[in-house]
C-alpha cells in the first residue's frame, strides 16, 4: 500500500528493499500479494513466479534486471511523484519492480557505496549486504560497525564492532585492508570473514589468502580454536580453510576452519556448535536478539551442546533446550529469559 501511494520516499523505498533481501519468503510472499491483488493484470501472457525466478537468475544484464515488454503500461501520473527532486527512472512497483529485487537476491546486493568515507553500521538482528564502489562486497552481521577510508594507495576499512564477510576485488596496485583493535588482514582478491568478540579477533578464508598481522603484543594465554597451532611471531599467512585467532593479549594461534563454523553458516542465518558449551551457545544466540538469554545456574552453562540453530528463532532453540537438554525456560514480563536446571 506504501509503494502504491502517489510520493514514495526513499527510506520507505530502501526499506522495502532490505526487507526482501532478508528472506527469499519474503519475495515469494510479495510476489503473491502482487499477483492476488491484481496489479500485473495489465501486462498479458505474464509468466508464473516461477518463471520469473528463472528469468532473473538466468539474466547477466549489470543491472541484474529482466525487463518485461507488456502489451499495456499504466499511466505513469499513478506511480509516479511529482514532487521528486532528482531524475531518476520511475521506480515501478510491478513485474519489473519484483525481477529487480530478485535480482538483488541473487547478486546479495542492498545497496552500493561511493564514498570514499563512509560510516555503516548494523543493529541487533540486522544483516546486511554492501557493493563498495570498487566492486568489492562487505556482508555485516548482526550489531556490527565499520568504516571505509580509501585511497589511492589502500582499500582499508576499519571494523570497530562484530562481524563482516569481505568478498573482494582484485587490484594488486591497491591492497585491501581490514583493520581491529587486534589486527590487520590483508588481502588482494579472496572471500574472508572477521569476527570481533570480548576475546579477540577471529579471521576465517574462505577463498584465496590473506596476510594477518597482530597491531599488539604482551604476555598472556588465549585460546580460541580447537587444536590450534601457537605461532612464535606476530604474524600468519592464512590459506582456504585455515583460521587465525588473534588476542588481545598472548600469541595468535591458527588452524583449521572447522565444518559448519559460524564464520561459514552465519550468512545462511544460521548458529552452529559441535561440543561447545551452553555458555558459549547463549552468548552467540544473544548477538541477534534484544530479548537476552540468561543462565540462571552455573553447572547448565558448562552443559556441552551440538547442533544448528537458526539464528533468529528464539523459540526453536528453546523447544530444543527443553526437550532434550533438561532445561527449563522461564519467559518473564519484560522479555528475558531464564534457563535452569530442570528439578
Amino acid at each position: 500500500m506504501r509503494l502504491n501511494q502517489r510520493c514514495v520516499s526513499v527510506p520507505v523505498r530502501q526499506g522495502f528493499v532490505e526487507w526482501m533481501l532478508s528472506s527469499p519468503s519474503h519475495l515469494s510472499a510479495y510476489l503473491e500479494v502482487v499477483e492476488a491483488d491484481g496489479q500485473l493484470r495489465a501486462f498479458a501472457g505474464l509468466p508464473s513466479k516461477e518463471e520469473l525466478v528463472a528469468a532473473a537468475k538466468a539474466d547477466q544484464s549489470p543491472e541484474n534486471v529482466v525487463e518485461l515488454r507488456p502489451t499495456q503500461r499504466r499511466e505513469r501520473g499513478a506511480i509516479t511523484c511529482r514532487r521528486r527532486v532528482h531524475r531518476r527512472r520511475p521506480f515501478r512497483f510491478t513485474a519489473v519492480a519484483s525481477l529487480v529485487i530478485v535480482g538483488l537476491l541473487i547478486s546479495g546486493i542492498a545497496y552500493r557505496v561511493s564514498h570514499e568515507r563512509s560510516h555503516l553500521e548494523t543493529q541487533v538482528g540486522e544483516q546486511r549486504s554492501v557493493v563498495l564502489d570498487e566492486g568489492s562486497t562487505v556482508l555485516m552481521n548482526t550489531n556490527s560497525d565499520l568504516m571505509l577510508a580509501f585511497s589511492k594507495e589502500e582499500r582499508r576499512i576499519d571494523l570497530n564492532r562484530g562481524e563482516a564477510r569481505f568478498t573482494v576485488a582484485k587490484d594488486p596496485e591497491r591492497p585491501f585492508v581490514v583493520v581491529t583493535p587486534q589486527a590487520t588482514v590483508r588481502a588482494v582478491g579472496t572471500i574472508f570473514n572477521v569476527h570481533i568478540d570480548h576475546e579477540g579477533t577471529v579471521v576465517s578464508v574462505i577463498e584465496g589468502q590473506v596476510d594477518v598481522k597482530q597491531r599488539n603484543q604482551s604476555e598472556g594465554g588465549f585460546f580460541k580454536l580447537r587444536n590450534p597451532i601457537t605461532l612464535s611471531g606476530r604474524s600468519a599467512e592464512l590459506r582456504v580453510g585455515q583460521e587465525a585467532a588473534v588476542p588481545t593479549t598472548g600469541a595468535i594461534q591458527s588452524g583449521r576452519t572447522e565444518t559448519g563454523s559460524n564464520a561459514l553458516v552465519w550468512p545462511h542465518h544460521q548458529i552452529s556448535f559441535h561440543d561447545k558449551t551452553l555458555a558459549d551457545l547463549v552468548a552467540e544466540f544473544n548477538r541477534y536478539h534484544k530479548r537476552r538469554i540468561i543462565i540462571a545456574d552455573s553447572e547448565l552453562a558448562t552443559h556441552e551442546v551440538d547442533g544448528t540453530f537458526d539464528a533468529f528463532d528464539h523459540d526453536s532453540l528453546l523447544d530444543y533446550l527443553e526437550r532434550y537438554q533438561g532445561v527449563k525456560v522461564d519467559r518473564r514480563a519484560d522479555g528475558t529469559i531464564v534457563l535452569r536446571r530442570k528439578l
